[in-house]
């Protein structure tokens, strides 16, 4: 099912923004987000960017929240209800649920795929207006159900944040949050109403934030399409999105570069000056992937991809035959890359088993797994990682911890671990197995500074004997790792 969100206007259908070629295999629903009120003696439809509105909103009278006001996610709130509703009385596929808007909507889809990853398996957003909500002057119409800018009234949603923070995909950006859905989003550079100015700073920071995006820009006005040069693109369809599941990982591409001769990233957005940089370009539309090829096991994970060399759309194929990217795991299911930790990755033709790249690389302190300066061609290639196959030895930065002793070690019943907080910290120690699979927690809390014996007698959180074998001590403090290498040996080995 693919979920359209429409712009400013009532209805998808009265906007005439319903494509005539929609799914032949599911569902296109489209839901309303307007109030019906009264501004300033005239009848208007409100609209509330599918987030909701203050909770003193009066459709009578045109008057502005006051500073006590709460923006209530009451049009969200009744989004969600209505996809679940469907999800109960249709034969939905629950994993294949994504979100497509254009304008408003295409704000919508974005703020609706990053505050409910579970629900939505991708979004598609045409024209978004990446700030929110442009202030014109007082007579703006969404005044009476957001409050102004300099009020940025709380809301209920998750963390209490302001309207006018809520609708700002930068500032969604910066907020810790897992793992998003994809997003396909695309400006146009002549835009007058989301205007193009804000667009290149955002997707740099979207290309940064490697949580897997296709970024588009072209010739495009706000609604005239005329003449846009990715207007026929099959990756700005409904169709695309049906490939996506929000239970199966995907590669999240980022730092790509067409040109590996001139100076910079290329294709260049430009300063945000319409008649700066590229007219139009892509960052990851011309990389593809075929989601039936992803394994994704404890010990390892692999896909296919490649540069695009065939679409009904010939804007679809980069003239470039190779393309300089950096991939991200995203959305994992059972690889679960552990921080400390080091892997192993290759890079294979698929039509011969050559390898073309290969390496190790180390999990990030949150968890990511990025393997930089990949060189994409035009046919498939397997990307495959797995292990982990040694620790990344780190000690403790900031020289609050000693993990001075592990005794015995290799162990047939217990080993002990001795430590030294030189000053009152957060402590975290866990015992992980080869593949990365958190087994044991020992310590997780504060504690005071002085010195701790802990012991491990060998078994797992659920108080199972492990097997033979190797295992990695793993300390957290202060942000900050200590890695050790256990070996334990079973009596019954």
């Amino acid at each position: 099912m693919v979920v359209g969100l429409h712009g400013g206007g009532s209805n998808l259908i009265e906007e005439g923004l319903v494509f005539k070629s929609l799914l032949s295999n599911g569902l296109f629903v489209t839901l309303d987000d307007f109030l019906p009120a009264r501004h300033f003696g005239v009848f208007v439809e409100y609209n509330t960017f599918w987030a909701g509105y203050a909770n003193t909103f009066n459709p009578l009278v045109f008057s502005l929240p006051n500073n006590s006001a709460v923006v209530v996610n009451y049009t969200a709130r009744r989004l969600w209800w209505e996809i679940e509703w469907l999800k109960r009385n249709l034969p939905i596929d629950s994993n294949r649920i994504s979100v497509n808007g254009i304008s408003m909507g295409g704000t919508g889809t974005l703020l609706h795929t990053q505050l409910k990853p579970d629900l939505f398996s991708a979004g598609l957003s045409y024209v978004p207006v990446i700030k929110g909500i442009k202030v014109l002057n007082d007579q703006y119409r969404v005044y009476p159900v957001f409050g102004t800018p300099n009020q940025n009234l709380p809301t209920n949603f998750d963390g209490t944040p302001g309207i006018y923070d809520l609708l700002d995909e930068e500032w969604r950006l910066q907020q810790p949050h897992p793992d998003w859905p994809f997003a396909l989003i695309v400006s146009g550079k002549n835009d007058t109403n989301a205007t193009w100015t804000e667009k290149p700073g955002m997707y740099r920071q979207l290309d940064s934030s490697r949580t897997g995006f296709a970024l588009y820009w072209d010739e495009r006005e706000h609604l005239n399409w005329v003449g846009a040069h990715f207007r026929f693109s099959e990756h700005l369809k409904l169709t695309y999105l049906t490939r996506f599941r929000n239970n199966q990982s995907f590669p999240a591409f980022s730092n790509m570069d067409l040109d590996l001769i001139t100076p910079g990233r290329q294709p260049d957005p430009g300063n945000g000056d319409p008649n700066n940089g590229d007219p139009w370009g892509t960052w990851g539309g011309y990389l593809e992937w075929d989601p039936g090829s992803i394994i994704d096991n404890p010990d390892r994970w692999s896909v296919i991809m490649w540069v695009v060399y065939q679409s009904s759309d010939p804007n679809d194929i980069p003239d470039a035959d190779t393309i300089l990217a950096d991939v991200t795991l995203r959305r994992l299911q059972r690889f679960q890359p552990q921080p400390g930790f080091i892997y192993a990755w290759d890079l294979v033709r698929v039509a011969n088993g050559e390898t073309l790249q290969g390496g190790t690389v180390s999990v990030d302190t949150s968890g990511l797994l990025t393997i930089n300066s990949l060189l994409l061609i035009k046919e498939p290639l397997r990307l495959t990682v797995w292990g982990p196959v040694a620790i990344a030895e780190t000690e403790i930065s900031d020289g609050s911890i000693l993990l001075s002793q592990v005794y015995p070690n290799p162990f047939t019943t217990s080993t002990y671990i001795k430590y030294i907080l030189k000053k009152p910290s957060q402590v975290e120690l866990k015992i992980y197995n080869l593949a990365g699979q958190l087994i044991k927690t020992l310590v997780d809390k504060y504690q005071n500074s002085g010195e701790y014996i802990i012991s491990w007698d060998g078994k797992d959180d659920n108080r199972y004997s492990v097997p033979s074998g190797v295992f990695f001590l793993r300390m957290n403090v202060n942000n900050s790792s200590q890695i050790k290498k256990l070996l334990f040996l079973s009596k019954g080995r």
